[in-house]
């Protein structure tokens, strides 16, 4: 029986919380946390990078699925949908969407409070409805201001 390494190979001290231990054929060693979960960490990111890097249009369609579910709880097929069952419209001014131009971008809409998606709008419109706060009272003065200079 040997004498018990008290470091890594980078230095870490094998003690605590700080140890593991495997078995490799039949015997068991330790190994330390530390440069475990770095060599994985590495490990991942190269691979996700390499996914990544391969297939850019997927790695935009990925992170966009995420966020619309993060944010909104929809998938990135149920926005299309709602694009799709628009015409490619912007619900308010019905203005056609473009990924090209930012302002012609589709956005989704959904109410502050209770959180529930609502339709897709351009950015504009969705800006609009955002620094009025939703006020329908606001709204309706600003189209009869409007209205009474036309």
């Amino acid at each position: 029986m040997g004498v018990k390494q008290k470091y890594c190979q980078k230095g870490h001290e094998l003690i605590g919380d700080n140890v593991r231990y495997r078995t490799e054929k039949g015997k068991q060693k330790r190994y330390c946390i530390i440069c475990n979960r770095e060599y994985h960490r590495t490990r991942l990111a190269k691979i996700r990078q390499k996914r990544f890097m391969d297939n850019p249009e997927w790695a935009s369609r990925y992170y966009r699925d995420r966020k619309l579910k993060e944010n909104y709880k929809i998938s990135l097929e149920t926005f299309e949908k709602m694009i799709s069952d628009q015409d490619n419209k912007c619900f308010i001014c019905k203005r056609e969407f473009s990924n090209d131009i930012f302002s012609l971008k589709p956005c989704v809409d959904h109410c502050h409070y209770t959180g529930i998606v609502r339709k897709i709008l351009c950015h504009p419109c969705n800006r609009a409805l955002g620094l009025l706060k939703e006020n329908t009272e606001v709204l309706r003065g600003m189209a009869d201001y409007i209205e009474s200079y036309q």
